[in-house]
């Protein structure tokens, strides 16, 4: 290859060098700032999670300590006191009916000696189970209404997410692309400029200048 053919190609190997240098600057850049709204929305999302458990956490202990305080005040209290329980729309006093519970150790009383602290025993003990069988299946409300508020809650963070990732996987694959082809053209500079002094030599030679 002659010396203006060489030169031309180490001169538009170098401009596409620094062409494709600007570009990868810029596509930085844009993977950066990309990568930044990723991890800032991820923190809000997860923030609004951990708020979400506590929230759920702090139901579950409010609730919990309704059943325990109306256990000491009476069938009617604890029934009201349940019934009052209510998760993600569905009332605990769907489940539980105090009442079941007295008849049940009521009839248990039947061949004792019927004395009033049998009974108030008997009763107090029905009230317990009522409140203990209560707070087994409000726990089960709890967990259930918190994994569907968490599956809603993920998938709006898939869905505001998704385009987002989707941008910065296409601009990851761009500068993939143009960091292959700055290897490639600076290969061919350097090639170039490596032959150059041969072909100023091949020139000289040519025109007879020595």
């Amino acid at each position: 290859m002659g010396f203006l053919l060489l030169q031309y190609e180490y001169q538009r190997a170098n401009r596409q060098c620094n062409l494709l240098t600007r570009t990868g600057i810029r596509l930085n850049d844009q993977i950066a700032r990309y990568t930044k709204r990723i991890s800032k929305m991820e923190s809000v999302f997860s923030k609004q999670k951990t708020r979400l458990e506590n929230q759920y956490t702090q139901k579950s202990n409010l609730m919990n300590s309704r059943i325990s305080s109306a256990m000491s005040m009476g069938a009617q209290n604890l029934q009201n006191a349940i019934a009052s329980c209510v998760v993600g729309g569905v009332s605990l006093g769907q489940f539980i009916r105090v009442g079941d519970f007295q008849a049940q150790a009521g009839g248990a009383q039947g061949t004792d000696d019927n004395t009033q602290t049998s009974q108030n025993q008997a009763m107090l003990a029905a009230l317990s189970n009522a409140a203990s069988q209560a707070k087994a299946i409000l726990q089960t409300l709890i967990q259930n209404a918190l994994e569907a508020d968490q599956e809603k809650l993920e998938a709006q963070e898939n869905a505001q997410l998704e385009p987002i990732s989707e941008k910065e996987g296409d601009l990851q694959a761009e500068q993939t692309t143009n960091d292959a082809l700055i290897t490639l053209w600076e290969q061919r500079r350097d090639a170039a400029k490596e032959k150059l002094p041969d072909g100023i030599q091949n020139s000289m030679g040519h025109y007879g200048i020595k």
